[in-house]
């Protein structure tokens, strides 16, 4: 070493900051490469493996509504073809390299790869971990072996999700997420970094030098390392935006709360929309001192389970609104670190829709297996008289064809409501909108179903009309609304019993009434009286028939002409429908 070179030594010893300088230069130069390899990039990885398992249990919890879980848990029948068509969109939605769908046992129902249906899985993880309800997850790096020992030919992150059903465990996802890219950020980031580091190092120690010759240079990095920082922290405060906007947009319902007292830290929109409560009211506050829980002591066992476990995945309960409506939940939740304090971290999805939907369908499933099952067996016990020979009568061979006839039309109303109801739904039901005289489409009405009144030996009786009421519309759904109306009016009235219908004119509308003297309708099925599939006796030994679907389509009907429907009733009085629509001058 040279003299000179020594004397600048020297002076960098002797002279504090310019120690300092040099110091933190060696320190970023040796130690910030060291913690981006051995700490910053585990953690990123860490980070992506966790978003990809969080990933592969959304889309699991969605697949798993397509199931039917039976009390064998999965089977192959559980996996109707609406399941395989919408894991086939999940797959291509989320880039998923391969799909699996287990049995309880451990069989491969379903996969993506043909070749892999019917292996078994007697891995521990599975039986050990994924059968007791947890979620197993495994980052397999390219051209080393999977949970399966199968190769992998890309960076995957492999994640086993448990599916429940009634009686625990009953069976589970497999699904394989492609993170080959984002790990290549992931190296590309910690190599740029790297590279950065070491030549702020480089570039410190070249400061230091300059620094000895001309005061002037220090400034200058000085001012270059205040620019950066600013730039820093323009950046993180981006990031912190990006955040709190994307926790907010959430539609997935967010709290943060304190670990000690449970008080609101943070809400989101969704779950002021939800809750019915604003940020205001919910900030410093309980959810038991809102009275958002139904059911306190289910929330006592949540928080129970967290503490025990650390976390709590797709725990049910009931939540009750600021308006005191109740609504099914299905939570999760987790202790986390939030801005220096222990918090709680809660994720709750309203479950309400889609429990009603199932309790709908078994509601279609009910009525249809016996609005079908009724008029077949008829039909079958008739013609098989007939077929035998041993009705001799002729006029008693006719009452049979007569009665195969009739439940025959009865199958046909049948496909016709659901035809008209996925028609409505689909928006492909055309109405021929023109001038049509309301008066003759009621008159015409009552005499078509005279002949079901006197089945159920009903009186029609007209009590009010008026001779020209015009109305835009088609005339043919219009007839069948007063069909339904009529109907239904007829099967619920006593023997003997009269159906008054008017016609009436009020404020540029036209009126039609229908009214029995029937039961009338039960106060706790008034608010669904309109909604699919839903009759007051939804049993499939009900004593009255129809699908359910009358009324619904008789609604989707009216309002589509512009007008309103609505009903009066008395439980042992009877009841009255109404709907009104336009005039047409």
């Amino acid at each position: 070493m040279s003299v000179k070179m020594r004397q600048r030594l020297g002076a960098v010893l002797r002279t504090g900051y310019l120690r300092n300088i040099l110091i933190v230069s060696v320190c970023i130069a040796v130690v910030f490469p060291i913690a981006d390899r051995f700490f910053i990039y585990p953690l990123f990885s860490a980070f992506v493996i966790e978003n990809s398992e969080e990933e592969a249990v959304r889309a699991a919890r969605h697949l798993a509504l397509e199931l039917s879980v039976g009390p064998q848990g999965v089977t192959k029948e559980s996996l109707p073809p609406r399941f395989i068509q919408k894991a086939d969109e999940i797959t291509r939605t989320l880039g998923l390299m391969k799909f699996k769908v287990f049995s309880k046992s451990g069989e491969t129902l379903f996969s993506t790869d043909p070749e892999d249906i019917g292996r078994i899985n007697e891995k521990a993880y599975f039986h050990d971990i994924v059968a007791k309800g947890g979620v197993y997850t495994k980052f397999v790096k390219k051209d080393t072996k999977t949970l399966e020992d199968q190769i992998a030919t890309l960076d995957v992150v492999e994640t086993y999700v448990p599916i429940s059903g009634d009686r625990g465990f009953a069976g589970a996802f497999e699904i394989y997420l492609d993170i080959t890219g984002r790990m290549a950020k992931i190296d590309r980031l910690l190599f740029v970094s790297s590279i950065v580091l070491v030549g702020v190092a480089f570039g410190l120690l070249i400061v230091v030098s300059w620094t000895l010759s001309n005061a002037a240079s220090v400034t200058l990095q000085r001012d270059l390392a205040e620019a950066a920082l600013f730039q820093a922290k323009e950046r993180a405060e981006e990031a912190e935006e990006l955040f709190s906007k994307a926790y907010h947009s959430s539609p997935v319902f967010y709290t943060i709360s304190s670990s000690k007292d449970a008080r609101h830290i943070e809400v989101n929109d969704a779950w002021s929309s939800v809750t019915g409560y604003s940020r205001e009211e919910a900030m410093k506050k309980t959810g038991l001192e809102l009275g958002i829980w139904a059911n306190p002591e289910q929330r006592k066992e949540f928080v129970k389970q967290m503490k025990n476990q650390g976390f709590v995945r797709n725990y049910e309960m009931v939540l009750r609104t600021k308006l005191g409506v109740e609504k099914d939940m299905l939570f999760s939740g987790e202790f986390i670190s939030y801005r220096g304090e222990d918090c709680l971290l809660v994720v709750g999805q309203d479950i309400t829709e889609s429990k009603e939907i199932d309790r709908m369908k078994n509601a279609f499933i009910s009525t249809v297996s016996h609005e079908l099952r009724t008029p077949l067996t008829a039909i079958r016990g008739s013609l098989g008289m007939v077929e035998s020979g041993a009705l001799k009568d002729p006029e008693k061979v006719t009452q049979m064809i007569r009665l195969a006839a009739s439940n025959t039309e009865r199958l046909i109303i049948l496909v016709n409501d659901l035809l008209d109801m996925e028609k409505l739904q689909s928006g492909q039901m055309e109405l021929k909108m023109e001038k049509s005289s309301l008066t003759e489409i009621v008159n015409d009405s009552i005499k078509t179903n005279k002949p079901f009144a006197d089945e159920q030996k009903v009186n029609f009786k007209l009590t009010e009309t008026v001779p020209d009421a015009f109305v835009k519309g088609d005339s043919n759904r219009l007839a069948q609304v007063l069909a339904n109306l009529l109907s239904n009016a007829a099967k619920f009235s006593p023997e003997g019993g009269t159906v008054e219908i008017s016609l009436t004119r009020r404020e540029g509308n036209y009126r039609v009434t229908v009214s029995d003297r029937g039961p009338g309708v039960p106060d706790e099925f008034r608010d669904q009286i309109f909604d699919r599939f839903t009759q007051a006796d939804a049993t499939d030994t009900r004593q009255k028939g129809g699908t359910g679907l009358g009324l619904s389509i008789t609604k989707a009907i009216v309002e589509k002409h512009g007008g309103a429907i609505g009903f009066d009733t008395e439980m042992g009085v009877g009841t009255m429908f109404f709907f009104t629509l336009p005039a047409s001058e």
